[in-house]
């Protein structure tokens, strides 16, 4: 482990690095695309509420409540965003479009010094049919069962996964992820999705472990805070506004103090799974107690956070001091209470009562940089002794809040401070392995997974797209084609050529490509369907990637394009 508050922050990066890679659409998880036209986005999204709720309690898709089958629990006022955890590989990079050209692409990708450790992959979920989660279930109604599915048995082997070889750290590490809901409130359901993870890490010389429990922050593309302030919308920002709200007495909380609403409602539905998380760990290491216990989020997951810790000591459910009725026997021997609590960039989670009480049995630091208008108090207060990061560039607005500029400015104050970094993954301006980045364009994300050489933890794109896997990019991507154009009058050549590409054998340098004919290519807007002409270009580009994810080389894919055409495929952002 290196510097332990710039190894918590990374670990907050992986929380995005992970829920990024269960959306099956990354290219637009948050229909943000759909925005070209007045109306389509809530056409396409009311769409695929409609194909979802024809296919109840289909394993595989989690995210709006027809995908789990509960009586009840319709929520389709809040975007669908479709998730599946078996797209879970801690071990290689993910990114995501969240915003459109609003916002760039985003890359993620842990340091090896995280990732490298982690042997098997658990995803902790509620299973679906029969109930509704508690605290939505009716009077005497019971709760899901809670399932462990394991995702990975053991880490893959490196040789397909990296450009270059090097000693890698053993896998000793479990990682247990846990599903929650934003978006919700006590009488709604929210939207259901991956909301942070357990990581039980070894000290193979001590031979103890720690558990890190980690909670993720918003990603929900744009902000629409009339929709947010109504429960509609982006689930995360329904959760999030509602901040502004009164803040209400639950004792399962705090039995002292009152707190923010909307992030009691979400940590409600993740202790259940989150709970199980480590109740499993306890077992999966010889029914021993870790040595020490971090808890952790940045944004809205340091509202959970430190909702979380609350609960444990302050509460009535799991608590107080983790003995609570709830609290499974075999964790209440843990040690809650030195549980160490640090938190980026959050937002208020409570009243003063709730803060003082907090604050006086848990000492705990928050973390953020100046001029973040999240961590303001205006409305309630936050946790923690302060631990303000200078903004010597002047960022301002939500610029100083994002996780890679707390990054930035975190290693240059422990730089300052004297605390010795050489150990700290990306420490240096411009590093390649910056687990945080971006790409204005298609190229430069093309670019980012072509880097050889130097870079520890790469992978090709293909495999990031999932090649050879059952949900991968290019089969998503045919549902998610099938759902935009129900009548399949212009989808279906586009859904052929996909099916197709891989099929081809492939050809050597300089001949023609023996690829199926481009559906797009050549075709001027005018002659397009009007639903199709102005997402020509997204459209296209998301047929490259589907290729790629079949194992294409892009010199193929280039020549079936004239040189206009390809520029406009490079240059999307």
């Amino acid at each position: 482990m290196y510097d332990l508050p710039v190894y918590l922050l990374d670990l907050c990066i992986f929380s995005y690095h992970l829920h990024s890679q269960t959306l099956i659409w990354p290219m637009d998880p948050y229909y943000e695309q759909m925005t070209s036209r007045k109306g389509r986005r809530d056409d396409v999204k009311t769409k695929v509420h409609t194909h979802l709720g024809q296919r109840p309690g289909v394993a595989a898709y989690r995210g709006p409540s027809s995908c789990m089958n509960w009586p009840n629990t319709d929520n389709q006022r809040l975007d669908p965003i479709v998730s599946r955890y078996d797209r879970l590989y801690p071990w290689r990079p993910s990114f995501t479009r969240p915003t459109r050209e609003a916002e760039e692409w985003i890359i993620y990708n842990t340091p090896v010094e995280i990732t490298d450790p982690i042997n098997q992959v658990y995803m902790v979920r509620y299973d679906t049919g029969g109930a509704s989660p508690w605290p939505y279930k009716t009077s005497g109604q019971a709760q899901p069962t809670i399932v462990a599915d394991q995702i990975h048995q053991a880490r893959p082997a490196f040789a397909a996964l990296r450009a270059n070889t090097y000693q890698a750290h053993p896998a000793t590490d479990l990682l247990y992820c846990f599903e929650g809901g934003t978006g919700g409130s006590e009488s709604k359901a929210p939207l259901w999705s991956m909301m942070g993870y357990v990581l039980a890490k070894v000290d193979t010389t001590l031979q103890v472990y720690d558990v890190f429990v980690v909670f993720r922050g918003s990603r929900s593309g744009k902000v629409r805070p009339l929709q947010s302030n109504n429960k509609k919308g982006n689930p995360d920002w329904a959760t999030d506004l509602a901040i502004s709200e009164k803040v209400e007495r639950d004792a399962a909380i705090s039995s002292t103090g009152s707190v923010v609403k909307g992030f009691r409602s979400s940590l409600k539905t993740i202790l259940p799974t989150l709970m199980e998380a480590l109740a499993k760990i306890h077992v999966a290491r010889n029914n021993t107690p870790p040595r020490y216990i971090h808890v952790t989020g940045h944004s809205l997951g340091g509202a959970l956070a430190g909702q979380f810790a609350s609960a444990m000591l302050l509460g009535t459910q799991y608590g107080p001091n983790a003995t609570g009725p709830a609290m499974p026997q075999t964790l209440r021997a843990w040690p809650w209470s030195t549980m160490r609590l640090v938190t980026f960039s959050s937002p208020a989670i409570g009243g003063d009562e709730f803060h003082d009480r907090l604050d006086q049995t848990l000492p705990s630091l928050r973390i953020w940089l100046e001029g973040d208008p999240i961590t303001q108090e205006r409305y309630h207060y936050v946790v923690g002794v302060p631990y303000k990061l200078p903004d010597i560039k002047r960022l301002g607005s939500l610029n100083s809040h994002e996780p890679y500029k707390v990054r930035e400015r975190l290693v240059e104050d422990r730089r300052v401070k004297g605390v010795p970094i050489t150990m700290v993954p990306a420490h240096a301006a411009n590093d390649p392995d910056e687990p945080w980045a971006f790409s204005t364009t298609f190229t430069g994300l093309l670019n980012y997974f072509a880097q050889p050489g130097n870079r520890k933890n790469i992978a090709p794109l293909s495999q990031c797209l999932g090649w050879g896997e059952p949900s991968s990019f290019a089969s998503e991507f045919i549902a998610f084609l099938e759902i935009l154009d129900q009548q399949q009058t212009w989808a279906a050549p586009l859904v052929t050529w996909i099916k197709k590409v891989a099929q081809v054998p492939r050809i050597g340098w300089g001949a023609s490509p023996s690829i199926p004919a481009f559906p797009l290519a050549g075709q001027q807007p005018v002659n397009l369907p009007p639903e199709l002409a102005d997402l020509k270009t997204y459209l296209a580009v998301c047929l490259v990637l589907c290729a790629l994810s079949k194992g294409r080389s892009l010199t193929d894919l280039q020549r079936l394009f004239s040189t206009q055409e390809w520029a406009e495929i490079q240059n999307f952002q």
